[in-house]
């Protein structure tokens, strides 16, 4: 008995790597569709919280559905018109004060090495230094602000790709919404009875993860940085907007992503200060590191714990590497939904363990 059993649970793992395996041979084919799919379902799952609280309210889910589309079309109007182009400019002035200051930076560099290469007598004072100096300098990366138009000009002819794409995730999410109580009862029909307890779990599991993500970690990510951008405002930092959306997007990443998002701001404080604080440049960039680390404590260790629990439960390094493949995977795309996926593995391996070993051996008895 004890062999057949292990003979059984040997073929049902076999069978699920089979499985698998497939289903990424199967995935290449239709990465688009997957992926239109998996955004909606991730867009489900931020927008649901908002739908229950109006259901509430109007008593009528489609209803709800519409004003949420309407409150997202009125957003986005405004921010194509009036945030979105200042945000680009930021950012390409950013991008040409970067440029103009890397050669006062390298000479900086030269100066202060080229002393210190005499007092130690080696012999690159005049000549290696300055040939490897003179090499950066010719080579030097030029972020010509045009160049960056006329990339944005040539992304015109995928636009009706697009739009088709955004349009489709939001008639998934519509069907998703409406449909969400659900669709958990309609995965089970097709489990057998002898598994439906346990799957049941796991999909309850899968839920309760992806809203401490996405209910969690995206609302938190976004309130954290309206306040970032506050204290930019006030402090006078440049190019606020530039800065704040870009460490927006970081801050969904946990881990690696606030340092990632915070990058910029120290570049732009470092180059043009801070208008509205009397301190010398270095001052200026060690006060906005201690308050940016002290908005991130609070965050992470006080409210976050509270508001989303243990967040998203994987080591950081299953959160780095989940990121790297999702990068790898599908870009920026992946990146976004690289977590939540790798929840969602995490849950169903839990799953498949309870499936394989419903008794595990004390080994204490």
């Amino acid at each position: 008995m004890n062999l057949d059993k292990f003979l059984k649970q040997i073929a049902i793992l076999v069978l699920g790597l089979i499985s698998v395996i497939l289903s990424f041979i199967i995935a290449g084919f239709f990465a688009d569709i997957i992926r239109l799919i998996l955004l909606s379902v991730f867009t489900t799952y931020l927008l649901y919280p908002l739908l229950k609280i109006l259901e509430k309210i109007i008593k009528n889910r489609i209803y709800s559905i519409i004003l949420i589309y309407v409150g997202i079309a009125i957003v986005v109007t405004l921010g194509v018109l009036l945030v979105v182009p200042e945000v680009i400019s930021q950012f390409m002035t950013l991008s040409d004060n970067l440029q103009n200051h890397i050669p006062v930076m390298l000479n900086w560099l030269r100066d202060a090495v080229t002393p210190l290469a005499a007092k130690i007598h080696y012999n690159i004072t005049n000549t290696s230094f300055n040939d490897f100096y003179n090499i950066i300098s010719a080579n030097l990366l030029k972020l010509d602000p045009q160049s960056f138009i006329n990339q944005i000009t040539n992304m015109a002819g995928s636009t009706i790709i697009f739009l088709t794409n955004f349009f489709m995730v939001l008639i998934f999410t519509f069907y998703f919404l409406l449909d969400s109580d659900k669709i958990d009862k309609e995965i089970l029909k097709h489990v057998p009875l002898g598994q439906q307890a346990k799957f049941g779990q796991m999909l309850v599991a899968i839920n309760s993860t992806l809203n401490q993500f996405f209910q969690g970690q995206i609302v938190l990510a976004l309130i954290f940085s309206l306040i970032i951008l506050i204290l930019l405002l006030i402090l006078g930092v440049h190019y606020p907007l530039a800065l704040t959306a870009f460490l927006a997007f970081w801050e969904i990443v946990p881990v690696v992503g606030p340092p990632i998002g915070f990058v910029p701001i120290f570049v732009s404080v470092s180059l043009k200060g801070m208008d509205n604080l009397g301190f010398n440049r270095l001052s200026q960039i060690l006060v906005i590191f201690i308050l940016f680390n002290v908005f991130q404590w609070v965050k992470d260790n006080i409210v976050a714990p509270k508001y989303v629990g243990n967040k998203i439960g994987l080591h950081p390094i299953l959160i780095i590497i989940s990121i790297l493949i999702g990068a790898k995977l599908d870009g920026l795309t992946g990146i976004i939904i690289s977590l939540p996926i790798a929840c969602i593995i995490h849950e169903f391996i839990h799953y498949l363990k309870a499936s394989l070993y419903p008794n595990p051996i004390n080994p204490n008895q």
